[in-house]
């Protein structure tokens, strides 16, 4: 099995370790270090998430891990890291789906050219997405095949009446 391969199949033994919580997994990300293996797990919920659902995921998934290491089949040579949060305001955006559920909202994406693209999501298919970017003449839409996509997140707009930390009191 190529290395590929294995971190496919990791990926999807923890997403099924997530959702088997009740959480949405959103996003897996493996790094390979000299020193350690970072492994980063996004989760969310529709209540939002909170330190304890953290905690028991992290828990979960390093007694994986574990079990998997003391049978002969571990995942990492040497150490490993095990995060897991929320998203945060700020969520990458992994899959289709996560710009198919965001359209309406600012992202940033930058590509594997090295080029950003910053702009209203309008609409995704399979493929690609369609940003609304402010051009030199105005308004302008740019596609994005996912293709060309080396990372994607959402933008934080501050609205008014609204703060960074979430929540707040409208101003009059």
């Amino acid at each position: 099995m190529t290395d590929g391969e294995r971190m496919k199949k990791l990926r999807g033994a923890l997403k099924d370790l997530v959702e088997a919580k009740g959480c949405e997994c959103v996003g897996i990300d493996i790094s390979l270090t000299a020193h350690a293996s970072v492994l980063r797990i996004y989760i969310d919920t529709p209540a939002g998430v909170r330190h304890a659902e953290c905690v028991e995921i992290s828990k979960r998934v390093t007694d994986y891990l574990d079990k998997c290491e003391s049978s002969g089949e571990g995942w990492f040579p040497g150490r490993y890291l095990v995060e897991v949060s929320s998203p945060g305001l700020e969520r990458p955006l992994l899959t289709p789906e996560h710009y198919r559920r965001f359209a309406g909202r600012q992202a940033n994406v930058i590509l594997t050219s090295g080029k950003k693209v910053r702009g209203l999501i309008v609409s995704c298919d399979d493929s690609s997405v369609s940003f609304e970017v402010e051009g030199s003449a105005g308004p302008e839409t740019v596609r994005v095949s996912f293709e060309d996509i080396r990372r994607g997140n959402l933008l934080f707009t501050e609205g008014r009446g609204t703060k960074k930390g979430g929540g707040g009191t409208a101003r009059k």
